[in-house]
C-alpha cells in the first residue's frame, strides 16, 4: 500500500536545499537528498543504500538540514528500502522513522 503524502512535504528531485547527513557503520559521513518528510520521519535517496542498510537498522546521528539550517537531530529507524534505477545507477530510497522527537514541519514550510 502506497501512502499519499501531503504535497507540501514532498521534495522535488531538483531541490538541493533539503538534505540529511549521517555516519554509516564504518564512520563515513553521507549527505543525501530528501524526497519527503513528515512529523514522524522522512525518506532520502542514496546510491546503493540497500548495501549499507537493512530494515530495522538505526541511524544514531541523523541530521536534517533545510536551507543550510539544522531542523532535526536524533536517532532514526530504517523502515523501508526501495531500489530504483536512475540515470543508469542503482539508487535506493530509504525511509526512516524518528526514534525520539517529532519534526516541526511548519518551520520548514514557512522558510520555503
Amino acid at each position: 500500500m502506497k501512502l499519499k503524502r501531503d504535497l507540501r512535504y514532498v521534495v522535488e528531485p531538483s531541490d538541493t536545499t533539503k538534505v540529511v547527513r549521517f555516519h554509516d557503520f564504518q564512520g563515513k559521513e553521507h549527505t543525501c537528498q530528501i524526497r519527503d518528510y513528515s512529523r514522524t520521519g522522512l525518506s532520502f535517496v542514496m546510491e546503493e543504500g540497500s548495501l549499507i542498510f537493512k530494515i530495522g537498522d538505526i541511524i544514531k546521528d541523523l541530521r536534517f538540514y533545510s536551507q543550510d539550517r539544522e531542523i532535526f537531530k536524533g536517532q532514526a529507524h530504517i523502515i523501508h528500502i526501495q531500489d530504483e534505477e536512475e540515470y543508469d545507477k542503482l539508487i535506493s530510497r530509504v525511509g526512516c522513522s524518528f526514534s525520539d522527537n517529532f519534526l516541526d514541519v511548519y518551520s520548514i514550510i514557512r522558510v520555503d
